[in-house]
């Protein structure tokens, strides 16, 4: 459903760039431009063609199989989430932000954007808005801005100096709140309690 993921993508980029220039209007100091043709054009094919790949992997394979399995076997929409979400925040643990913005903050936000899109994957019945989300957060990061103890060290447009973590955690809850809004106004998400029920029906016992 390709209208899905390029919604997921190009909302949550949107956000993004609205986002970080609210940042940069009231604290440019923080900012460097980094911009050189020659070294940003070759990076914007590369992160175009293979970031979409790796992304759409680690959603089946996070929020697809494992998320799925957990699902099935344990018969609960709320495990699968938590379990998962766990599965995923641990995937992240050897990336260098743990040495930056310490271990608490950091699985903090993994587990945030987790059950985010544990969530609307299962509300929306496919993984396409996750893969669309989770490639527009790694392309803002390969291109639109970088810091120090990122994953991403690459020649983005901007670097950020000392980046502050609480406002990062304030900004990815704020931007969940937004994008689900939109998405179940956009999508017809009228059930919330479906997350609640079991996976397979309660059947009578045959007399």
């Amino acid at each position: 459903r390709w209208g899905r993921y390029l919604f997921g993508l190009g909302i949550w980029f949107l956000m993004g760039l609205f986002t970080e220039a609210l940042n940069f209007l009231m604290e440019p100091e923080f900012y460097t431009w980094q911009f050189e043709p020659a070294k940003f054009l070759p990076l914007l094919a590369i992160s175009l063609l293979f970031i979409p790949l790796q992304t759409a992997f680690e959603e089946l394979f996070v929020r697809g199989y494992i998320m799925q399995g957990i699902g099935l076997a344990s018969n609960s929409r709320i495990l699968a989430i938590l379990l998962s979400s766990a599965v995923f925040a641990a995937l992240h643990l050897m990336n260098p932000e743990i040495g930056s913005f310490g271990l608490g903050n950091m699985i903090a936000y993994y587990l945030i954007v987790a059950t985010f899109l544990a969530v609307i994957t299962l509300l929306d019945d496919g993984l396409e808005l996750a893969m669309g989300i989770h490639a527009a957060t790694n392309l803002f990061g390969s291109l639109i801005v970088t810091f120090e103890g990122s994953a991403l060290q690459n020649d983005t447009l901007l670097k950020l100096n000392d980046p502050d973590v609480s406002l990062m955690l304030v900004s990815v809850i704020a931007s969940c709140s937004v994008f689900f809004l939109l998405a179940r106004w956009k999508f017809g998400w009228n059930d919330p309690a479906l997350l609640s029920k079991p996976i397979w029906p309660k059947l009578d016992h045959c007399k």
